[in-house]
């Protein structure tokens, strides 16, 4: 299930009881992998629903979704430190595993090997890192 962290499958924010409470009937259903992003990467707005998924016991995939403030990665915002400190800041939320979400098939493919090797380091996360781009590439 794609999640929108607070915002659930919709454009506005529930409260945590919601968001808890659909959690918990979605598991209960069948859905067994939550994949969680937040437009902004904002962890506060995932916080509750991953919370909710690992009470469930189910899968918390986190998905940081790709934006860039130059034509590549090294921006004065979107460099490689910022998508490594959201990847930490991620895995401490308690991810199962990492997606990055390149919503608007910004990534290039050099910048796509960059970011993944560095997320895959085996010292740097212990779990899978997945890459989505929408089904046209853009470049």
């Amino acid at each position: 299930m794609l999640l929108r962290g607070q915002n659930l499958v919709g454009y506005r924010n529930y409260a945590d009881d919601v968001v808890k409470a659909f959690v918990n009937q979605s598991a209960e259903v069948g859905i067994d992998i939550f994949r969680v992003f937040d437009a902004v990467n904002d962890e506060r707005n995932i916080s509750m629903a991953v919370k909710s998924i690992k009470e469930c016991g189910k899968h918390a995939q986190l998905a940081i979704s790709f934006s860039l403030t130059e034509s590549k990665i090294g921006g004065p915002i979107f460099n490689l430190d910022y998508f490594i400190n959201k990847a930490k800041a991620y895995q401490d939320l308690g991810a199962d595993s990492l997606c990055i979400k390149d919503m608007a098939g910004m990534i290039s493919p050099d910048d796509a090997f960059m970011l993944i090797s560095a997320l895959k380091k085996p010292s740097a996360f212990p779990f899978n890192c997945i890459l989505t781009i929408p089904a046209v590439w853009r470049r």
